[in-house]
């Protein structure tokens, strides 16, 4: 059982002699070593086009690093990289919703619709005979209707569920592609309760979840790249990178790089 003194807990994240490139000539990173504790939020932030997808992708494993290297993760943790573009599955919202956590029962999925202001995708669920998977009676005609939100739903719905998804899963290790973009510059409410949910995710191990059992769940790990550097500030550690190397910083210092971050 997960918890305080657990062993398996302190074992960190690492980046070992990492280099990664997509041209030879062009190489985005070089020899970098870090390390990221479980537990901790980091904010990865450039001056330009110095890889920050690419390192989360690296992060998520969905890259591998040059011969050499080692993106090193505890076999143990589950890592759930989020993409920027927002993915659906071939399925009724309910399985898109949890997917990845199919057995979150819907008293734990509700509030975080109703915190991310999803009011579209909670009227489509609470409708007749769409609230639950196992719903009785259900024929592959409505099943096939569910299926329809992705049709129906704009796109700022869809991004919500996206995110959604995530933090239904909260996973040990997140990894989130410019969670941010999907919401406009003036759209600060939006902005706000992604921070909020952010933070609860990384201090109360899990988003949902009973804050008296944290300490019998596993540490969660969020990696995060942000738009403007106020979204950063509450991160525990941020990451620059400059010319194929990762400068580290304390988050209530991301106020020192420029407030738009590209």
């Amino acid at each position: 059982q997960a918890g305080r003194g657990v062993v398996e807990d302190a074992i960190p994240i690492k980046i070992v002699d990492m280099s990664f490139h997509h041209k030879p000539a062009k190489p985005l990173f070089r020899d970098v070593n870090l390390i990221i504790p479980q537990g901790a939020s980091v904010a990865v932030v450039s001056s330009g086009q110095a890889g920050r997808a690419t390192l989360l992708r690296l992060l998520g494993q969905r890259l591998q690093p040059l011969p050499g290297g080692q993106v090193f993760v505890p076999t143990h943790l589950r890592v759930l990289h989020v993409s920027t573009q927002p993915v659906m599955i071939a399925a009724p919202l309910w399985d898109n919703l949890v997917f990845g956590a199919k057995d979150t029962p819907p008293e734990r999925v509700l509030p975080i619709l109703d915190d991310m202001g999803m009011e579209l995708t909670k009227d489509l669920l609470m409708s007749a005979g769409s609230r639950k998977p196992e719903a009785p009676g259900m024929d592959k005609a409505e099943e096939e209707d569910l299926g329809s939100f992705q049709k129906s739903f704009p796109y700022s719905e869809l991004a919500k569920i996206h995110l959604a998804r995530a933090f239904i899963m909260s996973a040990e290790v997140t990894v989130l592609q410019r969670p941010f973009s999907h919401f406009s510059s003036i759209d600060e409410g939006n902005k706000a309760m992604l921070v909020k949910l952010m933070k609860q995710l990384v201090r109360n191990r899990g988003v949902g979840l009973p804050a008296e059992s944290v300490h019998r769940r596993r540490p969660r790990t969020l990696i995060f790249t942000p738009e403007e550097s106020q979204h950063a500030e509450f991160a525990d550690k941020v990451w620059e990178l400059s010319e194929c190397k990762i400068k580290v910083r304390d988050g209530k210092e991301a106020g020192g790089f420029s407030r738009q971050i590209t």
